[in-house]
C-alpha cells in the first residue's frame, strides 16, 4: 500500500499519484587503475546509480600497500567531479572517505593512507545528481614526508611558506611547516597565518621532543586567516605549526610574528541611561586572566529604575557583567552571554531592577581570550 499525505498540517487539495516500474538497476564493472596512470572516461545517465545519492557514478578498483601514502584525482571540465573512497566488502561498499574540490576550482582528491594492503574501490561521480561529461581519473603514490624541517623566525619577522605534499603530515592528514622562535616570560606575542590558497591553522606550545599545543586558532584573523595573541609562561624555546585546517590543502602563505605592547590599566568612561556608545576592544586594552580583553562604563542609577542593557558585536562573542562600582572595581551581580540574540546569536544584554540608588559598572568583555573587535552598547529605561 501507499499513503499519499500533505507535508505541511492541514494540507488540502487535490493530487495525481502514479505508479511506474523502474529498470533493474544496472550494476557498476570496476575498472583497474594503474598507480601513476591516468585513464579518461564519461559520465553518462546510462552508468551505474548510487540508490542513496540518485547520482551516476563509474567504478574503479587499484592495489594498494599499507602505510603508502596515495592521492586520487578526479578533474572534470563538464561538470563538478566528486569522489568516494572505499572498499567492497562481501560485495557491499565501505566508504572511508569522500572529496568535492580538494583539488582546486571543481576538482576533486583525496590523499590517504591506507591501513591494509588490499583492493581498493573509487566511485567516480558529480556533486549534484544528473551532472555528465568527459572526466579523467588518476592514483599516485606519493613520497612519504620528508626528514622535519624547523624554521627559525625571529620576533618582528614576517616569512612566506608553501604547504605541500612533501611536508609533515597530522593525524588528520593536514600538512604543517615548523617555525621557532625564542621568546621571555611575560612577553605578549601576536601569531598570523594568511593565505588566499588555504584554509590557515595555527599551532603554539613550547620546542620539545615531542609537540604539544598550548595555544590553537582557526580564523581569528578574519575570513579564513588564523592569529594567535599569546602571553608567553616562560623563556625559552617556542614552537609554531604553520598548518592547513582540512586534509589535503595545500599553497602558499605568509606567516608573521609580532611582539604586543602589554595591557593596560581598564580604561573607565561614563554612559548615560538612554545613549549608545560605540567602542572597540584592542590589544591595549586592561585583561583578565583568562585573556579576554575589557572596557568598562560607569552609570548613576536610582533604586526602581528598570533597565536594559545590551551589548552587539559583528567581530566577537560578547560577555556582559555588571554591578556596583565600589573603590575602583565591579562588584559583579548579573552577568550575560548570549541573551541579546542579534544576527549570529552571540550578543549579550541584561535586564534588572536597580536595587539601589548609585554608582554601577557595566564591562564590555570578550566571551573567549584572544578576541578583539568592535561593539555597540546601549543603556536603557525601560
Amino acid at each position: 500500500w501507499v499513503l499519499a499525505q500533505a507535508y505541511a498540517e492541514y494540507g488540502l487539495g487535490s493530487y495525481l499519484i502514479s505508479l511506474d516500474r523502474l529498470p533493474a538497476p544496472i550494476a557498476a564493472t570496476p575498472v583497474p587503475l594503474t598507480i601513476g596512470a591516468s585513464v579518461d572516461g564519461e559520465l553518462t545517465e546510462g552508468d551505474a546509480l548510487d540508490e542513496y545519492d540518485e547520482k551516476s557514478y563509474d567504478l574503479y578498483t587499484f592495489q594498494a600497500e599499507a602505510g603508502h601514502r596515495y592521492a586520487i584525482t578526479l578533474a572534470s571540465s563538464d561538470f563538478d567531479a566528486y569522489l568516494v573512497l572505499g572498499r567492497t566488502d562481501e560485495g557491499a561498499f565501505e566508504e572511508i572517505d569522500r572529496n568535492d574540490d580538494g583539488s582546486g576550482s571543481t576538482d576533486s582528491r583525496i590523499v590517504f593512507v591506507p591501513a591494509e594492503s588490499g583492493t581498493y574501490s573509487i566511485h567516480a561521480t558529480s556533486f549534484d545528481a544528473g551532472e555528465s561529461g568527459s572526466y579523467s581519473v588518476r592514483v599516485t603514490e606519493l613520497a612519504p614526508p620528508g626528514p622535519a624541517t624547523i624554521t627559525t623566525i625571529s620576533i618582528g619577522q614576517e616569512l612566506r611558506g608553501t604547504l605541500d605534499e612533501n611536508d609533515q603530515v597530522g593525524d588528520d592528514g593536514s600538512f604543517y611547516d615548523i617555525y621557532r622562535f625564542r621568546g621571555r616570560e611575560g612577553q605578549r606575542v601576536s601569531i598570523t597565518m594568511s593565505s588566499n590558497d588555504l584554509d590557515s591553522y595555527l599551532q603554539l606550545g613550547e620546542a620539545a621532543d615531542e609537540f604539544w599545543e598550548d595555544h590553537s586558532d582557526d580564523d581569528s584573523a578574519g575570513g579564513l586567516d588564523s592569529r594567535i595573541v599569546a602571553t608567553l609562561w616562560r623563556t625559552g624555546e617556542y614552537e609554531i605549526h604553520a598548518n592547513s585546517l582540512n586534509a589535503d590543502e595545500i599553497g602558499s602563505y605568509t606567516l608573521t610574528l609580532e611582539e604586543m605592547p602589554e595591557s593596560g590599566p581598564a580604561e573607565v568612561r561614563p554612559i548615560e541611561l538612554g545613549r549608545t556608545v560605540e567602542g572597540e576592544i584592542e590589544a591595549t586594552d586592561a585583561s583578565l586572566p583568562d585573556d579576554s580583553y575589557y572596557d568598562i562604563y560607569t552609570l548613576r542609577a536610582n533604586g526602581g529604575d528598570r533597565l536594559s542593557i545590551t551589548l552587539p558585536s559583528d567581530d566577537f562573542v560578547s560577555y556582559l557583567p555588571f554591578g556596583p562600582w565600589r573603590n575602583d572595581e565591579i562588584e559583579i551581580t548579573h552577568s550575560d552571554d548570549d541573551s541579546g540574540g542579534g544576527l549570529q546569536g552571540l550578543d549579550s544584554q541584561i535586564q534588572l531592577t536597580i536595587p539601589n540608588t548609585g554608582t554601577y559598572a557595566i564591562r564590555v568583555n570578550t566571551l573567549g581570550g584572544m578576541e578583539f573587535g568592535s561593539y555597540t552598547l546601549r543603556v536603557d529605561r525601560q
